[in-house]
């Protein structure tokens, strides 16, 4: 009865023996898988910040973005503030300009009183010395007749 005894606890210590055998190898697979997992996982993670971090810059890309539209009104906008700025400087030049071209004319050689004033005198309509353009320029009672080209045979 011993040895039977024996025996069933040497078989009893074999199977548990076999069961702990197949439990660590069954672990070492479920520690691989978790390993795999986590690796799955920790890259999953990484691809999810990468994601979110290009989310964040498209957001922010998009709260910066100007349409093409957007564009060419701001700088029609420019330009016609430029074109007005460009058009006083121009006049303030000018002016300028004027300002102290007159300080180099004597008073005698600045244009008194309205141009048209002073341009009147010199009007070729308004000047005696023209003659009028519908005046008749010939008085002559009756013009000498003309012969025609066919009355002369040769030439005089």
């Amino acid at each position: 009865k011993a040895d039977q005894d024996r025996r069933q606890l040497t078989s009893q210590l074999k199977e548990a023996a076999d069961t702990a055998r197949r439990w660590d190898l069954e672990k070492a697979q479920l520690q691989g898988k978790v390993r795999k997992l986590m690796s799955e996982l920790n890259e999953s993670k990484q691809k999810t910040q990468e994601l979110e971090k290009r989310l964040d810059d498209a957001t922010l890309d998009r709260t910066n973005y100007v349409s093409r539209k957007e564009h060419e009104k701001i700088l029609k906008d420019l330009f016609d503030a430029s074109s007005s700025v460009t058009k006083m400087a121009e006049a303030e030049i000018d002016a300028s300009q004027n300002a102290y071209i007159s300080t180099l004319l004597s008073d005698s050689d600045v244009a008194q009183g309205s141009w048209l004033d002073q341009s009147k005198q010199f009007a070729m309509l308004d000047n005696p010395a023209v003659p009028d353009v519908n005046a008749s320029t010939f008085s002559i009672p009756d013009p000498p007749a003309l012969p025609g080209f066919d009355d002369y045979v040769e030439m005089p």
